[in-house]
C-alpha cells in the first residue's frame, strides 16, 4: 500500500482514484472493495476484525479510496506506516453537502440499484450492504432499501464533514499528507507522490452523481450483477423442483 485516499465521499475521490491510475497505481476504490472484499468487510462491519488483516485485504494494492476504506485509514495506515496519506476536500462544506445529497437523492431514484440489494439480502450477500452500512456508520444516513427516501440532516452532515477533516489532519503526520481539491491539478499530487507529471489533463468523474448511470455497466459491477441473479434464478429453480416434488408425493398419499 502506497496512497491511503482518506477524504469523504463526494470529495472528488473518483477523480482522485482516475488520477492515481493514469500513475500507474493499482486502485482499489468502491467498486473493488465489494467485489473483492466483501468477506472481510463483512468481518470488519460485524466487530470481528482481527489485527492485521487490511494488511491481508490490501497486500497487492498501491492505493485505496472511498467508502468504507476512507472511514477506516487510520487502521490501514497502521498496517502499512509507508503509505501516504491524501486528504481530498471541496471548496466548502456547502459545496460537498450540495453534492452528497444530489448523490443520494440519485441512489434513491435507481430502480435497478435496490432490485438488486433486495435480491442480495435474500441471498445473505454482504456486498450490497456495504453502501447502506457504509453511509450509516460513517454519515449516520439511515437508506432504506425499499421504498422511503433517504431523509438527511443537513447541519449533522456538515459537522460530520468537518470532523473527519480535522481528525485526519491532526493525527496523519503533517510531512505525510497532502490535503487536496482536485481543481488544483496534477502538479501538488505529483510532488507529494514524487512522480512525474502526465502530459494528460488531470480526470474528473462522476461529475453531478454521473456514476450512480454508469457504475452498472463497470465490468466488476455487471460480473457481480450476473453472480447475483444466477443465484437468486438456482433459488428459484431448486423451491419449484421442490414444490413439485411436495405434490407429487401428496398426490401418491392420498389419491
Amino acid at each position: 500500500m502506497k496512497v491511503i485516499v482518506a477524504g469523504l465521499p463526494k470529495t472528488g475521490t473518483k477523480s482522485m482514484s482516475a488520477a492515481l491510475k493514469k500513475l500507474g497505481y493499482n486502485v482499489y476504490d468502491f467498486l473493488e472493495n465489494l467485489y473483492y472484499l466483501e468477506n472481510e468487510w463483512e468481518k470488519i462491519f460485524k466487530n470481528k476484525y482481527d489485527k492485521g488483516l487490511f494488511q491481508k485485504m490490501y497486500d497487492n494494492v498501491d492505493a485505496v479510496a472511498d467508502l468504507p476504506a476512507c472511514h477506516f485509514w487510520e487502521e490501514i495506515h497502521r498496517d502499512f506506516p509507508d503509505a501516504k496519506i491524501i486528504l481530498t476536500v471541496r471548496d466548502s462544506e456547502d459545496v460537498w453537502l450540495k453534492s452528497l445529497m444530489h448523490h443520494i437523492e440519485k441512489l434513491d431514484n435507481h430502480v435497478l440499484a435496490r432490485i438488486i440489494q433486495v435480491f442480495e439480502i435474500m441471498q445473505g450477500r454482504m456486498a450490497g450492504l456495504m453502501l447502506t452500512l457504509s453511509y450509516k456508520v460513517i454519515l449516520g444516513i439511515d437508506r432504506t432499501v425499499l421504498g422511503k427516501k433517504t431523509t438527511m440532516n443537513e447541519l449533522l452532515l456538515k459537522m460530520k464533514y468537518r470532523a473527519h477533516n480535522a481528525h485526519v489532519i491532526q493525527n496523519a503526520q503533517p510531512n505525510n499528507l497532502l490535503v487536496f481539491n482536485c481543481k488544483e491539478g496534477w502538479e501538488p499530487l505529483c510532488k507529494f507522490l514524487e512522480v512525474p507529471i502526465p502530459d494528460d489533463a488531470f480526470p474528473h468523474a462522476n461529475i453531478r452523481a454521473s456514476l450512480v448511470d454508469t457504475a452498472p455497466h463497470h465490468p466488476l459491477a455487471i460480473k457481480y450483477q450476473h453472480e447475483v441473479l444466477g443465484s437468486l434464478a438456482k433459488g428459484l429453480l431448486k423451491c419449484s423442483i421442490l414444490v413439485i416434488l411436495i405434490l407429487f408425493i401428496a398426490n401418491l398419499l392420498f389419491w
